[in-house]
């Protein structure tokens, strides 16, 4: 049975919960077309640990094939593939000012980008049967500057330098209705939310690709 380790993040600054968390405990333990998806739960803070090490870690213990992380970004209208990831620690409404414009890996130049490789994963296929579902899905080259970012560095990273084969992908999601901390201002600004349930199902939708 394949295993794919699925992550996500703790509420953080005025959202009551995260929906990335919310979609995890959803899915946590399920067997989803043959897939086993195990559980990792992340506080949305810059870390001093190398996160990414400990999901690779933990997806060669588990004898994982793929590591998907998620996150969210009230600015996403869907499910958000990010391609690429950058050393750079820049987000002001968030970051500890310390830490602001400094490098995720102080070995490498600031502001350098890594590609999150995509083709073992077939996006299209996903695309095409979230399509039919009504579920949207969009693409970043912009990961932002916070703990989603660090994350996605870290763990590209270890796996460029461990030559590992094990897959990793990382989508930002949407607000669920539960994550909104003003409505008014949330609809006000052009945001939009997506339910629980919804983007659960994309994440399902992603595993069936995954099983053929």
């Amino acid at each position: 049975m394949k295993k794919i380790l699925l992550s996500g993040f703790v509420p953080f600054g005025a959202y009551p919960v995260n929906s990335s968390q919310q979609v995890v405990w959803q899915l946590a333990q399920r067997r989803i077309h043959g897939v086993k998806i195990v559980p990792t739960i992340f506080d949305a803070t810059i870390p001093g640990k190398n996160r990414g090490e400990v999901l690779v870690e933990r997806a060669q213990a588990l004898g994982a094939s793929s590591i998907i992380s998620l996150g969210m970004a009230s600015e996403k209208k869907g499910l958000c593939i990010e391609r690429w990831a950058t050393n750079a620690v820049d987000n002001k409404k968030y970051c500890p000012p310390l830490l602001q414009g400094t490098q995720i890996d102080p070995r490498q130049p600031y502001g350098l980008r890594i590609a999150l490789d995509l083709a073992p994963w077939n996006i299209r296929g996903f695309e095409q049967a979230c399509t039919a579902e009504s579920i949207v899905v969009e693409y970043s080259d912009d990961a932002g500057g916070f703990c989603c970012n660090h994350l996605a560095y870290q763990t590209g990273t270890a796996l460029i330098e461990r030559e590992e084969t094990i897959s990793y992908l990382f989508i930002h999601l949407p607000c669920s209705p539960a994550a909104i901390p003003n409505e008014k201002e949330f609809v006000a600004a052009g945001k939009v939310s997506m339910s629980v349930e919804k983007m659960v199902r994309g994440i399902e939708l992603l595993l069936q690709e995954v099983a053929l």
